[in-house]
C-alpha cells in the first residue's frame, strides 16, 4: 500500500483524479462544437469552389447524379463532401483500403493544389481551419476568435487544435464521422482495440501511468537484481582467484623458507671448499721450473736444427752424384730397350728375306748347291703355268730367275749387315750400363754409412728433445692444474660473495612473502563481506521487483482498471440498448460485461414469438441484425462522450448507414435520428443525453434515396458532369 500510495504522489495525480472524477459525475456540460460552413476546391471530384452549410440544417440527404454515363451514383463524390470536414479538422478522411495499403488522394486530378475552409464555433468562440495541399507541401492555419494560433509547423498547428476541441482524430472519427468503412468497427474490434476506445472516455490514465511506472520500477529492480547477481558472479569469482592467490602466498613462504635453508647450506659448503683448496696451490715455484724446462727444450731444438744442417752439408754432394747416375742409368736403359728394338726388327726382317729367296728356289725346284748359270729350267713355268717352247723363252725366262735370286740375295746381305752394327751397339751399352750399376752401387753404400752415422746421432738429440718436452707437459699440466684451482678458489670467494647477497635477498623474499599472505588474507575477508552485502542487496531487490510485479497488476487492466470499466461498460450497454430498442421495436439486446478473463464480452440476444430470449453469437447474426447492433453501438459511444462532458457536436455524419437493412430496418432508422434531431427521449427511462445535434447527413444509394426521400428535411445533390462535380444545395 505504501509502495502504491508513493508512486501515485509521485505522479502527483491523487488529486487531479478526484477533482477529474468529481467534474465528470457531476454532469458538467461538454464542449461543445458547432459546424457552420466548409469551402471545399480541388478537392477529390470537387475542382471548383464549393461553399456546403452545415449548421441546424435537419436531417439531410446526399444523393448523388453521374451525368458522365449510367445511372449509377458511385463516384460522384458524395462521401467525399460528407468527409472534407474531417479532413479539415485532422488531416485525414474515411480510411479506404487500396491495393498498395495507402489512404486514397484527395487531390482532384485536374488541380494543382487542394483547399479546404471550415468555419465554425467551439464553446462560442468562432474558429477557421484553413487545409491545402498541393502536390510537394501542404499547410494549415487555425484562427480562434480572430486570434491567429498558427505555429510554423502543420504537426504544431494541429496539436493546437486538439488541445482546443479537447480530442484527437480518432475520437471525432468515431463519434461524428461514420464511414461506411468505419461503422462496424466497435462491434468487431478486438478486446484490446474496444479497451483502447474506451480509454478515451474513462479516466484511466491515471491508473495506466501508475502501472507503467510501477512496471518500469519492477525492471529497473529486475535488471538490478541481474546487475547483482553478475556482481555476485564476479566477486564470487574474484574470491576463488583470492584464494588460490592466499594458497600461492602460503607456499611462497614455505619456498621462501625452504630456500633460506638451501642458501645457509650452501654458504657453509663453500666456506669448506676454500679453505681446503687453497693450502695445495704453488703457482711461483712451478712457474719457475716451467720456464727453466722450456729454456731446455728450446736449446736442444736449436742443437737438433745444427745437426740437421750438417747433415744435410755433408751427405748433399753424395746425393747428388747418385742422382746424377741413376739419370744416366735411365737413359742407357732407354737407349739399350730402343736398340734391341731395332735389333729385333732387323732379324725378323732378315727372316722374311731367307724366306722368300727359300720359296723362291723350291718354286723353280732349285737347291741351295744348284748355280743358276747350270740350272735346268722346267719346261712349264711355275709361275703361269705355260709352257716354254723355244730357246727365246728359256733365255728369258732364266735372266727373270737370276735376277730375283740376285736382289733376294743382296738384300739378305744388307739386312745382316745392319744386323750386326745393331748387335755391336748394343753390346757397347750393356758395357756402360755395368760399369754405370757399379758406381751407383758404391755411392748408395756410402749414403747408407753416412745416413746410419747421423741418424744415430739425430736420434739422441730427438731422444733429448722428447724427455725435456715431456717434462714441460707434466710440468704445464700440474700448472695449468693450479691455475684452475685458483680460478675455482677466486669463483668460490665471488660464489661466496652472491650466496651471501642471495641469502638476503632470500630473507627479503621471505618477509615479502609473509606481508603479501596478510594482505591476500585482509583481501580475502574483504570480498567474503562484500558479498555477503551484495546478497543482502540482491535480496532486497528480488522482495521489491515482486511487490512491484504485483502492484503493476494492481494498477493494470485486471486490477483498478477493470473496476473502472466495469461502470463504463455498463453506462454504454444502456445507451446503446436505448438506441437498439429504437432499430429493432424491442427485439434485439446487445450485452456488453467484463468476463472472468476481464475480457469485453460482446453477446447478442434474439427475441423469439413466445416471448423468450435466445443468446446468439455475433457471428450467427443476419445482415440487418448486425447493422442494427453496429449502428447502435456507435450512436451509444457518441452519446456517452457527451454524457461524459468530453465533446458535443452540432454535426453528425452516417456513409451508408442502412446497408443490409429492410423497409421497416431503414424506416426505424430515420424515426431514430429524427428524434436525434429533435432532442427527444428514446424511451421512457433514458433520454439523448449530451447529444445535441442540429445537422445530421445521410450518404444513400439512389434506390434507398429515393424509396425515404419524404423522411428527410432537406436532399442535397451531387451532380458529376464531364469528370467534376458540383452540389446542388437544398436550401
Amino acid at each position: 500500500l505504501e509502495v502504491g500510495n508513493s508512486i501515485l504522489a509521485d505522479l502527483d495525480c491523487c488529486h487531479s483524479e478526484e477533482k477529474e472524477s468529481h467534474e465528470m459525475n457531476s454532469g458538467q456540460n461538454p464542449a461543445m462544437l458547432m459546424f457552420e460552413e466548409i469551402v471545399i476546391q480541388g478537392f477529390g471530384p470537387f475542382k471548383e469552389s464549393i461553399t456546403y452549410p452545415l449548421n441546424e440544417r435537419g436531417l439531410v440527404l446526399v444523393k448523388g447524379s453521374n451525368q458522365d454515363g449510367g445511372s449509377d451514383s458511385n463516384g460522384t463524390g458524395k462521401s467525399s463532401l460528407a468527409m472534407s470536414t474531417l479532413w479539415a479538422l485532422t488531416g485525414t478522411i474515411d480510411a479506404r483500403p487500396t491495393q498498395d495499403a495507402r489512404v486514397t488522394d484527395i487531390m482532384n486530378d485536374l488541380s494543382k493544389s487542394t483547399r479546404v475552409s471550415l468555419r465554425g464555433k467551439i464553446d462560442d468562440e468562432s474558429f477557421v481551419i484553413v487545409r491545402t495541399k498541393t502536390a510537394s507541401k501542404g499547410s494549415l492555419t487555425f484562427f480562434l476568435d480572430d486570434v491567429d494560433l498558427t505555429r510554423q509547423s502543420m504537426k504544431e498547428t494541429q496539436l493546437i487544435i486538439d488541445e482546443k476541441l479537447g480530442l484527437g482524430t480518432q475520437v471525432l472519427s468515431r463519434i461524428i464521422f461514420h464511414g461506411q468503412h468505419q461503422m462496424n468497427g466497435l462491434l468487431e474490434a478486438t478486446d484490446a482495440k474496444l479497451k483502447e476506445e474506451l480509454s478515451l472516455i474513462v479516466p484511466l490514465k491515471t491508473w495506466q501511468d501508475a502501472a507503467t511506472q510501477s512496471r518500469k520500477k519492477g525492471r529497473a529492480l529486475s535488471k538490478r537484481v541481474s546487475e547483482l547477481d553478475g556482481m555476485i558472479d564476479i566477486r564470487e569469482k574474484d574470491v576463488q582467484l583470492m584464494k588460490r592467490k592466499y594458497e600461492a602466498t602460503e607456499e611462497a613462504v614455505t619456498s621462501k623458507e625452504e630456500d633460506m635453508v638451501r642458501q645457509t647450506q650452501k654458504m657453509a659448503q663453500l666456506a669448506k671448499a676454500e679453505t681446503e683448496d687453497s693450502s695445495s696451490v704453488d703457482l711461483e715455484n712451478k712457474r719457475y721450473l716451467l720456464d727453466e724446462t722450456l729454456h731446455e727444450v728450446q736449446s736442444l731444438e736449436r742443437k737438433l736444427q745444427s745437426l740437421l744442417a750438417s747433415h744435410e752439408e755433408e751427405t748433399k754432394p753424395i746425393r747428388v752424384n747418385l742422382t746424377k747416375v741413376e739419370s744416366q742409368l735411365t737413359e742407357l736403359r732407354r737407349d739399350l730397350l730402343k736398340k734391341q728394338s731395332q735389333s729385333d726388327r732387323n732379324a725378323a726382317a732378315l727372316d722374311s728375306a731367307q724366306e722368300m729367296l727359300d720359296k723362291l728356289k723350291d718354286t723353280w725346284g732349285m737347291t741351295d748347291s744348284d748355280n743358276v748359270d747350270d740350272f735346268i729350267l722346267p719346261s712349264i713355268c711355275p709361275t703361269c703355268k705355260q709352257p716354254a717352247s723355244d730357246e727365246i723363252s728359256h733365255g728369258h725366262l732364266k735372266s727373270e730367275l737370276k735376277a730375283e735370286l740376285n736382289t733376294s740375295q743382296k738384300k739378305i746381305e744388307m739386312i745382316s749387315s745392319v744386323l750386326h752394327s745393331n748387335n755391336q751397339e748394343i753390346n757397347s751399352i750393356e758395357a756402360k750400363l755395368d760399369s754405370a750399376e757399379v758406381e751407383k752401387n758404391y755411392l748408395e753404400m756410402i749414403f747408407k754409412q753416412k745416413e746410419a752415422d747421423w741418424e744415430a746421432r739425430l736420434e739422441l738429440s730427438r731422444n733429448d728433445i722428447q724427455l725435456a718436452r715431456s717434462r714441460y707437459t707434466k710440468l704445464s699440466s700440474s700448472f695449468a692444474g693450479d691455475l684452475k684451482k685458483m680460478e675455482y678458489l677466486n669463483n668460490l670467494k665471488q660464489l661466496e660473495a652472491t650466496a651471501t647477497g642471495e641469502l638476503q635477498v632470500c630473507r627479503n623474499n621471505l618477509e615479502m612473502a609473509k606481508e603479501s599472505r596478510i594482505r591476500a588474507k585482509q583481501e580475502l575477508d574483504n570480498m567474503i563481506q562484500n558479498i555477503k552485502g551484495l546478497d543482502l542487496d540482491r535480496e532486497l531487490a528480488r522482495s521489491q521487483s515482486a511487490t512491484m510485479s504485483n502492484i503493476s497488476d494492481y494498477f493494470g487492466a485486471r486490477g483498478i482498471q477493470t473496476y473502472v470499466l466495469q461502470n463504463t461498460i455498463l453506462a454504454l450497454q444502456l445507451v446503446t440498448q436505448s438506441y437498439l430498442d429504437e432499430l429493432s421495436d424491442g427485439s434485439l439486446r446487445l450485452q456488453l460485461r467484463l468476463d472472468e478473463g476481464d475480457r469485453i464480452s460482446r453477446r447478442a440476444s434474439v427475441l423469439n414469438p413466445d416471448g423468450s430470449w435466445v443468446e446468439r453469437p455475433l457471428s450467427s447474426l443476419s445482415g440487418g441484425q448486425w447493422r442494427r447492433c453496429s449502428l447502435s453501438l456507435s450512436l451509444g459511444f457518441s452519446d456517452l462522450v457527451a454524457r461524459r462532458g468530453r465533446l458535443c457536436s452540432s454535426l453528425l455524419v452516417l456513409d451508408e448507414p442502412l446497408t443490409h437493412l429492410d423497409s421497416k430496418g431503414r424506416d426505424n432508422v430515420g424515426k431514430l435520428l429524427r428524434k436525434v434531431i429533435r432532442n427527444q427521449s428514446l424511451n421512457d427511462n433514458i433520454g439523448i443525453g449530451g447529444l445535441s445535434v442540429t445537422t445530421i447527413i445521410i450518404i444513400l444509394q439512389d434506390l434507398v434515396a429515393e424509396e425515404l426521400s419524404e423522411s428527410f428535411d432537406r436532399i442535397d445533390e451531387v451532380i458529376k458532369h464531364q469528370g467534376h462535380s458540383t452540389v446542388v444545395v437544398d436550401k
